[in-house]
C-alpha cells in the first residue's frame, strides 16, 4: 500500500492550505491535514524503503509538517517514533 498522497498532503499542501486557513479564518484544511496525520499512523509505517515518496522518510517528515504547523508535540512523537522505527 502507497500513502504517497496521505505524506503529499501533509508535506506539500499541507503548510498552503493551512496558510489558506489563516487568510480566511477557518480550519478547515488544517483539519483536513490533521486527519491525514491520523491515518498515516494508524496505517503504520509504510516499508518500502527510505525515500521521501514511499518509505519511512516521508511518513517522517509528514509529522514533521503537521508539527510545524500545529505545534502539538503527538505529531513530533509519531516523526520521532517512525524514525526510531525505521533505524531498528
Amino acid at each position: 500500500m502507497c500513502f504517497t498522497e496521505l505524506t503529499s498532503v501533509l508535506n506539500l499542501f499541507g503548510q498552503m492550505l493551512t496558510l489558506r486557513d489563516q487568510v480566511f479564518g477557518d480550519a478547515k484544511y488544517l483539519e483536513a491535514m490533521k486527519d491525514c496525520a491520523k491515518v498515516l499512523w494508524r496505517r503504520g509505517l509504510l516499508r518500502k524503503g527510505y525515500g521521501i515518496c514511499h518509505g519511512v522518510a516521508g511518513n517522517a517528515y509528514g509529522f514533521l509538517t503537521a508539527y510545524q504547523l500545529t505545534g502539538e508535540q503527538k505529531y513530533m512523537y509519531q516523526a520521532m517514533k517512525v524514525s526510531a522505527e525505521s533505524a531498528s
